[in-house]
């Protein structure tokens, strides 16, 4: 970072992401700081600037001591597991600034030594983390994943038995009754029963009821009259849609369906049948990657706004740290879900090797990504 970069970061003042300090005291509240940007999404503390954006400096008497804290602050002596920050000195109007910088940490959740805390920041401040918030570090680091945990109250009699097996012919060519281990192993084998409890994959792919328990994990779809979500006119829509994955991706290709603009081919004949001016391939793989891919540690629904000039499909959950747009799409592909992904593959038309937003951009390429970091959500613009 360059002085003047630094002024201006300065100048723009504290956010979730750049924190000031006029000093630390001890090395245990520089670790509790940078934990806390770990553990989000990465920032830069700036050590000699009050909260009013005043260059105070930091004195020649404390440089030495803070340095020395720095560089233990987030080594295995007070972090678990350690990380790598960069320290910099800046000589500002004569006055000596140290700038930390803290990436996203790749192996959360970063807890520290004394006191065995897990922060997180919470605007320019920091907090303890939340149980949802621990699950989902652990999520991103692939420690933990949302379809593999149990479903609180459920049994295997929640599962249908007849989508189970259809399931199973579809991906091995053999039903129940061709295994030789009790119903429940089975269940257990394939990653929809854990303890007795239902998995969140076996909920979404063979509950005949899965909102009974997860009430918000379905898809709204609404046909909005113009260009503004604010309009109190529709032109169609519905309550949420429920049921298995299967059900909400038919669901929602019904409710397109009939809402897409239609094109007859020019050279066509008057009985022929339209096109959809959007191609339904590019409808089929982005609604696929919205059901499979999306954060099931968000309690919130997929939602399918259509308006007059493009359509919006948004998926609860920001893109996992490694990924970025451009490399979804090059065909770069981390599964979030990773029992829904295999299942995935038998049940929706999906290929499971990255290529459903590659593919769907090949067909319409009038498609805007957006990872919305700060509403924890990734957004498909098809514009019309």
């Amino acid at each position: 970072m360059n002085t003047s970069t630094l002024l201006d970061t300065i100048a723009l003042g504290e956010s979730s992401t750049v924190q000031f300090k006029r000093t630390f005291d001890s090395v245990k509240k520089i670790t509790n700081e940078v934990a806390a940007f770990l553990n989000t999404n990465g920032g830069k503390i700036i050590i000699g600037v009050d909260n009013d954006k005043s260059i105070i400096g930091i004195s020649a008497d404390k440089e030495d001591q803070l340095i020395q804290w720095l560089g233990s602050a987030s080594t295995e002596l007070h972090l678990t597991p350690p990380a790598s920050i960069t320290i910099e000195k800046h000589l500002i109007e004569g006055k000596m600034l140290i700038v930390v910088d803290v990436p996203n940490g790749v192996n959360k959740p970063y807890q520290t030594k004394e006191g065995s805390l897990i922060y997180v920041k919470n605007a320019a401040d920091k907090r303890i983390a939340s149980i949802e918030e621990l699950r989902r570090m652990m999520q991103s680091s692939a420690q933990i994943h949302s379809d593999e945990l149990p479903v609180n109250n459920t049994t295997f009699i929640d599962l249908d038995e007849k989508i189970v097996n259809n399931l199973l012919v579809k991906k091995i060519g053999k039903s129940i009754t061709d295994f030789d281990v009790p119903y429940k192993t089975l269940l257990e084998n394939i990653g929809f029963l854990i303890n007795d409890r239902v998995t969140l994959a076996g909920l979404l792919i063979a509950c005949a009821n899965p909102q009974k328990y997860k009430p918000l994990f379905t898809i709204h779809c609404v046909h909005f009259d113009g260009i503004k979500i604010t309009t109190d006119k529709y032109i169609d829509k519905e309550n949420p849609f429920e049921g298995t994955i299967k059900d909400l991706f038919d669901k929602t290709m019904i409710f397109i369906g009939r809402n897409i603009k239609k094109e007859q081919e020019v050279s066509a004949s008057f009985n022929s049948s339209p096109k959809w001016a959007v191609p339904r391939e590019v409808f089929e793989e982005l609604i696929v990657n919205a059901i499979v891919h999306r954060d099931y540690f968000i309690n919130a629904t997929i939602k399918v706004f259509m308006f007059s000039d493009r359509i919006e499909i948004i998926s609860p959950g920001k893109l996992p740290n490694s990924q970025t747009i451009e490399k979804i799409k090059l065909n770069s592909s981390v599964p979030r879900n990773p029992i829904l992904v295999t299942n995935a593959l038998h049940i929706l038309p999906y290929s499971g090797v990255g290529s459903g937003i590659p593919r769907a951009i090949s067909k319409y390429g009038n498609i805007d990504l957006i990872d919305d970091r700060d509403k924890d959500l990734f957004i498909a613009v098809i514009k019309l």
